[in-house]
């Protein structure tokens, strides 16, 4: 059993690291600014406002009915002030943080290699 357990995990770090390497080199021409007016949706009933992260990148608070439910700080991905390379990627991080929110009551601390696959997120420690 552990070994199939350990052959999964391996397989699935495996396949985390290769399917990063496919992302497109970081280009900062492409950085899109923050309009506070604009960068903000709702999502289940909750808004996620999208807020600067450090080196062009972006991060998100969750709110309920106007109080903070999750500041976006640190990156749930790689525990750092470093946010997600784009709005997409954040607010895809941000609906996943809800679904998990609404099914176990609190916000989780970190992102599942499966689910940050799934997200398209850089590894950790991946640098632009």
């Amino acid at each position: 059993m552990k070994k199939n357990l350990s052959l999964l995990l391996a397989f699935l770090a495996i396949a985390f690291f290769a399917n990063a390497q496919k992302q497109q080199p970081f280009n900062p021409n492409n950085y899109d600014p923050i309009d506070p007016g604009k960068d903000q949706k709702v999502v289940q009933g909750y808004i996620v406002r999208l807020r600067p992260g450090i080196n062009l990148t972006y991060l998100f608070d969750i709110l309920q009915n106007g109080k903070l439910v999750h500041e976006a700080s640190p990156n749930i991905l790689n525990t750092t002030i470093e946010g997600y390379d784009s709005k997409e990627q954040a607010y895809d991080v941000a609906e996943w943080v809800i679904d998990e929110y609404k099914k176990a009551g609190r916000i989780p601390s970190t992102i599942p290699p499966h689910i940050a696959t799934q997200l398209k997120l850089k590894p950790i420690n991946a640098t632009h």
